[in-house]
């Protein structure tokens, strides 16, 4: 080996070595630590995830590239009095004990239990009138008609009238009429009559509100347990079947009010709890797994009856489909997202009651969701389990239930 070839030999050895040092003090000192998505936090992904452990938040959505958003609140953070992902001060609209919130009128419609009466909010949610001179105390549930002018009104021991606000008019409805859903011009209903001492005298019906012009839809018989009432806003399917198949499977079938069977879905899980969007394109809902701990998660698909259950998009989020609320564009979602969920909380949903809720937003236009508002009282406490959440007309507050004091709180949103 000559002189000349020998020193390029140790040059080029000296400078690999140079190299390798270097990248060991980079690995060690200077390379980034990965983001891993904690509890709650969201992510972004291309194609859809797989279901992981349901304690760890991930979403997936069309166009979405973006690194997991975490929305980590600094320490000594101070509240908030508009929704900007952090601490955002929650006021009480109504102290009493209320529930059953429904847009209509010129605001928000609502039941006061503690007075046994119905009122209208302002659309500021400063004023609150009184729809009715009636009294109706001890209402166990509410279904409201999508413009707010009727109400079937549920008692403890199973008798139901409708009362219409604008002709302050009562009907009552048969005892074994259940499960209420409106159509979306408020003219028509879908309900199961179930037989209490015949468990084949069991049906869907379709019938003006006031019980009258009845029309048999599907015998549910034995199965009217896995059926859910869910009137779709583009008028065509008026309710849902769940049918177990194989494992954790179930098959979703779509019911119409001809009688038509459209094309059914397969999901992950058990507890399909559905919500449509404003224009019915879309699917919300939430399913328990065991790939999800047990807990309730949110999901959406396609929604039109050419496309029902393609584009399944898992959210990510650990919640119920009926603690959220579409916007009127129905491109964005609110969702009231438990702090955290004990594993069984599906199936037992007191495991988990009382759990504060964060809020979030997704945006189905951008593919993102995030964390917008983590609800506190004036003395900054994180108390909040929201339920029946409501949009204001204008979507700048966002109202809902307190589970636990029964009181209208609402959250400025711009």
């Amino acid at each position: 080996m000559t002189p000349t070839l020998r020193r390029i030999l140790l040059i080029a050895a000296f400078v690999l070595v140079t190299l390798a040092f270097f990248y060991v003090i980079y690995l060690v000192f200077f390379k980034p630590t990965p983001i891993v998505p904690v509890n709650n936090g969201v992510g972004n992904v291309n194609g859809l995830p797989t279901v992981g452990n349901g304690n760890v938040n991930r979403v997936g959505l069309p166009n979405a590239n973006a690194l997991p958003i975490v929305n980590a609140v600094p320490p000594g953070q101070q509240p908030s009095n508009v929704a900007e992902g952090g601490l955002t001060i929650t006021d009480t609209v109504v102290p009493g004990a209320s529930s059953d919130l429904t847009v209509g009128g010129k605001g928000l419609r609502f039941y006061d239990r503690d007075r046994g009466q119905f009122y209208e909010l302002s659309p500021d949610g400063t004023t609150k009138t009184l729809l009715t001179d009636d009294v109706y105390r001890s209402v166990s549930d509410i279904d409201w008609s999508p413009n707010g002018q009727q109400a079937i009104l549920s008692f403890p021991d199973n008798s139901k009238v409708l009362y219409d606000f604008e002709a302050k008019k009562q009907t009552t409805l048969p005892r074994e009429l259940n499960d209420f859903f409106f159509s979306p011009q408020s003219d028509q209903i879908v309900s199961k009559f179930l037989n209490p001492t015949n468990a084949d005298d069991q049906w869907l019906l379709v019938s003006r509100p006031d019980g009258s012009q009845s029309e048999t839809v599907e015998h549910l018989g034995e199965n009217a347990s896995r059926v859910t009432t869910a009137w779709s806003p583009n008028n065509q399917i008026i309710a849902t079947y769940r049918r177990s198949t194989t494992g954790e499977l179930s098959e979703i079938i779509f019911l119409g009010a001809k009688g038509e069977n459209f094309r059914s879905a397969t999901i992950e899980g058990k507890g399909f709890t559905p919500l449509w969007s404003p224009d019915g394109r879309r699917l919300l809902y939430s399913a328990y797994s065991p790939n999800t701990n047990d807990n309730p998660h949110l999901y959406i698909m396609d929604g039109s009856p050419d496309s029902l259950g393609t584009n399944l998009v898992d959210l990510g989020l650990d919640t119920t489909a009926d603690k959220c609320a579409f916007s009127q564009s129905a491109y964005t979602i609110y969702c009231a997202v438990p702090y955290y969920l004990n594993a069984g909380s599906g199936p037992q949903p007191e495991l988990s009651a009382g759990v504060p809720d964060n809020i979030y937003r997704v945006d189905l236009l951008s593919g993102s969701a995030e964390i917008i508002a983590r609800p506190v009282d004036r003395n900054g406490n994180q108390r909040f389990s929201a339920a029946n959440l409501r949009l204001s007309p204008r979507e700048d507050l966002l109202y809902f239930v307190d589970a636990a004091t029964g009181t209208i709180q609402k959250i400025q949103l711009r």
